[in-house]
């Protein structure tokens, strides 16, 4: 049956790992940068919005590993609109990179999921076997892989600008949190290990983030050009 292959499903799940370790790091760094005066809650908002974007993201990965089969088979599948307004970001360092983050990683979200809903459907039509429908799924399958692949890399690209910014306010948020006589823990992660510095956290989980992100998108590069993507089907002629 029409399936990623394992080596499909595991790029996806380490990716997926990386993804959720911002998430899990966020909170702890949104919360002490809400301590500084003025600006804390629109940095903390920014480092909030790329975890949310990062949660989605990760969900889709997630569902890269369990692909039942659609009984929509027939129909075309088509990338969703986005839904995402950056526009009410504001214009500082972090909110700007935060944004331009966000933007592509909301593209890598919704070309992952037109792919996992192409893949269903193909599987669904294999079970059906009407192999023409397998054949038009899995070309989408591809072309969706490929654009999953360019915004891939360029949310990696993207999450250096997102870092530089976090980095340039790391001792001022770490000041603010020591000025409050808030142990730097206080505001830790609710899993994961205690950490004395959210905010080293937060940077070096979106520089995971983007090393598997450009680790997958050139997987899927490869996988697309040599159609080692998903399993073939033993219906389809050869």
């Amino acid at each position: 049956m029409s399936k990623p292959t394992q080596s499909a499903k595991d790029k996806a799940f380490q990716t997926q790992n990386a993804a959720q370790s911002v998430v899990v790091t966020a909170g702890g760094g949104a919360g002490f940068s809400a301590l500084i005066p003025g600006a804390g809650i629109f940095i903390a908002a920014g480092i909030g919005a790329v975890a949310a974007a990062a949660g989605f993201y990760a969900i889709k990965l997630g569902k890269i590993v369990h692909d039942p089969p659609r009984d929509d088979y027939s129909l075309a599948t088509t990338i969703r609109e986005s839904t995402v307004n950056t526009e009410i970001v504001g214009d500082t360092a972090i909110e700007a990179a935060a944004a331009n983050l966000i933007r592509e990683v909301d593209q890598t979200t919704r070309s992952l999921d037109g792919m996992i809903v192409a893949i269903e459907r193909s599987a669904g039509a294999e079970l059906a076997s009407d192999f023409e429908m397998v054949e038009a799924r899995n070309a989408e399958v591809f072309e969706f892989a490929r654009m999953a692949s360019r915004s891939l890399r360029g949310s990696a690209e993207l999450a250096r600008p997102f870092q530089d910014a976090l980095e340039e306010l790391h001792g001022e948020i770490l000041a603010r949190v020591d000025e409050a006589g808030l142990p730097r823990t206080y505001l830790r992660p609710t899993e994961g290990p205690t950490s004395e510095d959210p905010v080293a956290d937060i940077i070096a989980a979106v520089g995971s983030m983007a090393e598997s992100d450009y680790e997958f998108g050139h997987y899927l590069e490869s996988a697309v050009a040599d159609q080692s993507l998903i399993e073939p089907s033993d219906g389809l002629p050869a």
